[in-house]
């Protein structure tokens, strides 16, 4: 039986991987699963501190220097860019926390993509990395 066939205790069949509850709250579980990402952690707390949004080459160019393999080839600007454009990107705005424009390659905070805003003030205070120079980083940019 698979997890989509147990029906558990309450008789309901459970749905995986749906992310949004019925009220467009973000669950608890989706946060976490976006929020565990390095890089889309830094795309957010950056489109946060821009007033929402950003150019994509900006955000690639900046999350690259900051990323968990920013000394490694996967740490260079054209990696960063081609992860953000085809993972991170469409599954933040899969979830509604962010609208792409493809045309203007730019990405803009939601509504709902502020509702993450507890858990990045929680994630940022325990980052090992430096997140206020980042930021600090992408002002003079």
């Amino acid at each position: 039986m698979t997890s989509l066939e147990d029906p558990g205790v309450s008789g309901r069949v459970p749905t995986i991987e749906r992310g949004l509850a019925d009220e467009g709250e973000l669950t608890p579980t989706v946060a976490f699963r976006i929020l565990a990402n390095e890089q889309r952690r830094f795309v957010l707390y950056l489109l946060a501190e821009r007033g929402g949004t950003a150019p994509v080459d900006e955000l690639a160019a900046l999350v690259s220097g900051y990323g968990a393999d920013s000394s490694t080839e996967q740490g260079l600007p054209c990696v960063a860019h081609r992860r953000l454009y085809h993972n991170h990107l469409p599954r933040l705005a899969e979830h509604g926390l962010v609208e792409y424009d493809r045309d203007d390659e730019a990405v803009t905070l939601t509504d709902r993509g502020e509702q993450l805003q507890p858990y990045l003030a929680f994630a940022r205070e325990r980052e090992s990395r430096d997140v206020d120079g980042m930021l600090e980083r992408s002002r003079r940019s």
